[in-house]
């Protein structure tokens, strides 16, 4: 998963973002994951 690729910050963020809204907050997390330069 992305998570794995992403700072210990940002699991812990994500472990209650996705708790929240998987799906909405999934796109948007990649969008913004994309852009901070995380994924190629």
């Amino acid at each position: 998963m992305l998570v794995k690729h992403l700072p210990k910050l940002w699991k812990i963020h994500n472990s209650s973002v996705i708790l929240d809204n998987t799906k909405k907050q999934g796109r948007i997390r990649y969008r913004s994951v994309k852009e901070s330069g995380f994924i190629r």
